[in-house]
């Protein structure tokens, strides 16, 4: 290398290291104000009187969401409008939706309330999201996993990230093409309070790339179908599973081994549903198009 080029190079991995270093900074101060406001509203055990804590909270939220700003920058995604909004809207531990994911959420354009969304954040504040939430739930269930490659193909971690009312359930993975570098997961998907048969109306993809996460989501579109041959693998489980809960109530509550098979085989009659559907529609025309709309949904992302 030459002494120009040595300079060069000395000059950019400077700059580099400066920029990394502002971002950092950045992301440590607003982790800091975040968990400083949580800190100032945390009902303590006690019950909270939210007409006089609206201003304040609404002014923590304002306050974080310009910080969040400033962090991510300019995303580039095509079709955008706005500078992004707070992905959560509270900072009270006991309420719903409490610990989202630190991001901003864009909506692309297009009509009515089914429009695209895209939450976007930095690789940086997803690492410490998915340390916090390493035993978000009960140990007794399954938590987010904690590399980001395995965390985007999880429904646990868009269950915790971005939806507050509903588990995400995963139905097939979808096939995109992301910049060799980028981590890159497409599903279809269904938001529900409760496991059963049915059809996922839903696209959801994430990718990582230039030190940003980008998740977008969208209506499943064209309508995937109802599986005829997965919604019977479920209803023969479906009916072990009310056999075997008449069986405890019938024992007055008292057979628990019943209770607990009941419990046993709608799971696995949930789990052996979605595997029949991410199976079968794989050879359904309306895959290939499916495909091509989470693939549309990429491309709406900045290049690297």
């Amino acid at each position: 290398m030459t002494k120009i080029g040595r300079i060069v190079f000395g000059v950019c991995a400077v700059a580099l290291c400066v920029s990394q270093a502002r971002a950092d900074a950045l992301e440590d101060a607003y982790l800091k104000a975040r968990d400083a406001y949580v800190a100032r509203f945390d009902p303590g055990g006690k019950e909270l009187d939210y007409k006089k804590i609206e201003a304040p909270l609404n002014k923590a939220i304002a306050d974080l969401q310009n910080r969040l700003r400033r962090i991510v920058g300019n995303p580039g995604i095509k079709g955008a409008t706005g500078d992004g909004k707070y992905a959560s809207d509270t900072l009270i531990k006991d309420d719903i939706g409490f610990g989202a994911l630190d991001a901003l959420v864009f909506t692309l354009d297009g009509k009515g309330d089914d429009r695209p969304r895209v939450y976007v954040t930095t690789t940086g504040l997803l690492g410490v999201w998915l340390k916090a939430h390493k035993d978000w739930w009960d140990k007794s269930v399954s938590n987010v996993p904690q590399t980001a490659a395995k965390a985007l193909a999880s429904g646990d971690f868009y269950t915790q990230a971005i939806s507050a009312d509903a588990a995400v359930v995963k139905f097939a993975d979808l096939v995109v093409q992301a910049p060799a570098g980028d981590i890159v997961h497409a599903m279809l998907d269904r938001k529900q309070q409760d496991d059963g048969p049915g059809a996922p109306d839903e696209i959801i993809v994430a990718t990582t790339r230039n030190g940003r996460l980008y998740i977008a989501t969208a209506p499943a579109l064209p309508k995937a179908p109802i599986i005829a041959a997965c919604e019977k693998v479920w209803k023969d489980f479906e009916a072990k599973s009310n056999a075997a809960q008449k069986r405890y109530s019938d024992s007055g509550l008292k057979d628990e081994a019943a209770l607990k098979r009941s419990e046993t085989l709608r799971t696995q009659g949930d789990k052996a549903f979605r595997a029949c559907y991410a199976e079968k529609i794989k050879g359904m025309p309306v895959y290939a198009k499916l495909n091509a709309r989470a693939q549309s949904l990429i491309d709406s992302l900045p290049a690297r």
